[in-house]
């Protein structure tokens, strides 16, 4: 019989409780054992050892009258404030086996070190035992469980937990486990998994169980929890909920902040919805600081309308608020990615007149705009005038350099930079060469291109899918399809963009039967095609008169909501198919024109 029936054995009990339906989560679980070699604790009445527990452990047995559970219990906290937890479930286990006395707190103690060491699902084991024994779990178990889930990273599970107890009415959790829920929840990587679908459609009911049942249990949500609550649904791009929690809010008589409204504008600004920003800062009740108007403007940047970003900029200016390094190199950026090299330069030189210092992103972003501007002279002036100032280049610097080289076809330079950067011992990632080997393919030295992912591989690193595919790509623009297929066969895991990139090159070969193949391998590998996919497949049936099977492609893509490229579309109308009901033509976008 190993120690978990043992132990269970010892503290069973047949009591009834309205908490029966709890049962014990996981068995057989094992409880530790005391190790001398345990690192040494200090607790108040020790000297520094965990051997002082034991020992006194010990003589408190040897004492008659046996002491009481309240006593043993002070020696449990003592231990666990040391973080000696195996220590303390040792003696723990000491206890059931000689029959000490024990009360809920002390098996509340067991479950707060399983919580500690991050595993609860010993520490449901343990609420099986208090239920057993007849107690009933209090508000100290379940937010000790609650913690030992959270430790773990199943927010969801706790949120469930919590959500039970609320809708059960088993206990009334504390205001703590309610508001560390909710941050929980709205933490970028829960975030990124509801965005991928994983329970997204269970997430906002979480959010409106528990806000509703603290309010109604008199624990009110303050202005953090719906803030949090805000944000996680702003960045599921859940606007409706959204305005439903702000009305829930002033319903609560919980009103808004400046950091509400900054967050508010800043994620309809990311999202796009810059007039929906516009809107909230037109009805906030408090005034605007800095932080609201960069958010709008760059709104406006990710939108193109650089006139309007500038506006916003003098409408700050205007109300007495001084623009900060963040709001130039937000406008600095925009004007880049336009192609405004000359107000990127008239910004950078303004950074200085208004008193602010220039950082490592406002030297990024100048490099950047005369890179592209191919004024590669004046880019290594301004990086050598960087490091005359003190501000030490990162990687984006030299990334930005390698990618300004490449495309004026200095590749000797672009492999110097590179060895500086490996001379001064900065960690590089797969980007800066993938940006290299970018360069090198669209200059057709692919033998160059290799030896560079094979450096890749010498340093340690692991050639990405992104990698892969520029290489798939240069081959296949080089009508390297062959060597492109070799390729791709010792690629981990290909995506979607991999996938297109291989069958456009085989359609543009009319080599249609090896692309409705590879078709169907990337839906065999769980890689589901999208509207490039379908495209490029019906152009290269169309192009090969295989009218039939262009048609039941087109009818697939109308059955998933799939848009028609303009020249998918003229190939269509030219070979007089009209039976295809036709959805909203969108510009062609292929990702070899993309690279």
């Amino acid at each position: 019989m190993n120690n978990a029936v043992m132990l269970l054995g010892r503290i069973s009990s047949k009591s009834s409780s309205k908490f029966s339906t709890f049962s014990i989560a996981y068995l057989p679980f094992l409880l530790p054992r005391f190790n001398s070699d345990n690192v040494s604790h200090q607790a108040r009445h020790f000297s520094g050892n965990p051997e002082d527990a034991i020992a006194l452990f010990d003589r408190m047995l040897r004492t008659l009258p046996t002491p009481s559970a309240f006593a043993f219990n002070k020696l449990l906290t003592a231990v666990v404030k040391k973080e000696q937890y195996s220590v303390a479930l040792y003696l723990f286990d000491e206890m059931l086996h000689r029959d000490v006395p024990e009360n809920l707190c002390t098996l509340n103690i067991a479950i707060d070190c399983y919580s500690r060491l991050k595993r609860p699902e010993l520490g449901f084991s343990i609420l099986g035992c208090v239920l057993k024994r007849g107690y009933e779990p209090d508000v100290v178990t379940f937010n000790t469980l609650i913690k030992g889930l959270l430790l773990v990273g199943k927010n969801l599970e706790a949120a469930n937990l919590l959500k039970r107890l609320f809708t059960e009415s088993l206990c009334q959790p504390d205001e703590a486990s309610c508001l560390n829920i909710i941050s929980r929840l709205c933490e970028p990587a829960m975030l990124s998994l509801l965005k991928r679908g994983w329970r997204k459609a269970r997430v906002y009911d979480y959010y409106a169980v528990i806000v509703d049942a603290m309010a109604s249990t008199g624990v009110s949500p303050d202005t953090l929890a719906y803030n949090s609550i805000m944000k996680g649904l702003c960045d599921l791009s859940r606007w409706n909920e959204v305005e439903n929690i702000l009305k829930k809010m002033v319903a609560n008589k919980v009103y808004p902040d400046l950091n509400t409204y900054n967050m508010l504008v800043d994620a309809h600004c990311k999202e796009g919805r810059v007039e929906a920003a516009e809107h909230v800062m037109k009805n906030m009740n408090v005034e605007p600081d800095i932080v609201t108007y960069n958010s709008l403007i760059h709104g406006y940047c990710l939108n193109g309308k650089m006139n309007e970003a500038g506006s916003i900029l003098r409408i700050a200016v205007n109300s007495g608020i001084k623009p900060s390094i963040v709001t130039y190199n937000t406008l600095m950026n925009g004007h880049c990615k336009k192609g405004g090299v000359g107000e990127v330069f008239r910004l950078f030189m303004e950074i200085h007149a208004q008193g602010l210092e220039r950082d490592v992103v406002s030297y990024n972003i100048m490099l950047d705009a005369l890179c592209k501007s191919r004024r590669i002279t004046e880019a290594f002036t301004v990086f050598n005038t960087m490091e005359v100032k003190g501000i030490v280049p990162d990687i984006v610097t030299y990334s930005v350099l390698i990618e300004g080289l490449c495309s004026a076809h200095c590749f000797a330079k672009a492999f110097s930079v590179l060895n500086k950067i490996e001379d001064k011992g900065i960690d590089l990632d797969t980007v800066i060469y993938n940006i290299l080997i970018k360069g090198l393919c669209s200059a057709h030295c692919f033998a160059e291109a290799f030896s560079v992912f094979r450096k890749i591989e010498d340093t340690g690193l692991d050639p990405d899918t992104e990698t892969y595919n520029i290489l798939i790509n240069g081959l296949c623009k080089d009508s390297k399809v062959k060597q492109a297929k070799d390729l791709f066969s010792v690629l981990p895991s290909p995506d979607v963009v991999t996938y297109n990139i291989l069958i456009g090159a085989l359609c543009k070969e009319g080599e249609m039967e090896e692309a409705k193949f590879f078709m169907k391998k990337m839906v065999n590998n769980n890689c589901l095609p999208d509207r490039i996919t379908c495209n490029v497949l019906v152009r290269g049936l169309l192009k090969k008169n295989m009218i039939r099977d262009a048609i039941q492609l087109l009818e697939e893509m109308d059955s998933r909501k799939f848009t028609i490229d303009a020249t998918t579309l003229s190939m269509m109308e030219s070979r007089g198919i009209k039976s295809v009901r036709r959805r909203s033509v969108k510009k062609e976008s292929r990702y070899q024109d993309e690279k």
